[in-house]
């Protein structure tokens, strides 16, 4: 998958990495994609840099950005999808809303 900046994604660890306490905090949380870079060590392998919806606690810092996660690490959030199930049956079409006024 091709994750470009301002891309809106899940973010998915694996069961290893579960016992770090930022990955524990962070797994299934939306993100953006704030970064895209890649290491002198990896430098054919992306790595990323979001930032999280949500801040979340960690050993008691507060952390909005994660960086170096793996293309591995995130899932496409199709936000359209999410809207429309959210939608259903709970929004007006505009012309009920018109005809509220």
């Amino acid at each position: 998958m091709n994750f470009s900046q301002g891309d809106r994604v899940i973010i998915r660890v694996d069961v290893d990495s579960l016992v770090d306490p930022l990955f524990n905090a962070i797994d299934g949380l939306k993100a953006t994609i704030f970064d895209i870079y890649q290491n002198m060590y990896e430098p054919e392998t992306n790595r990323f840099e979001v930032e999280l919806d949500y801040p979340v606690r960690v050993e008691g810092e507060i952390v909005k950005t994660v960086p170096g996660l793996y293309e591995d690490n995130l899932e496409p959030l199709d936000e359209t999808e999410i809207h429309k199930k959210m939608n259903e049956g709970f929004t007006l079409s505009f012309n009920e809303w018109t005809n509220l006024a």
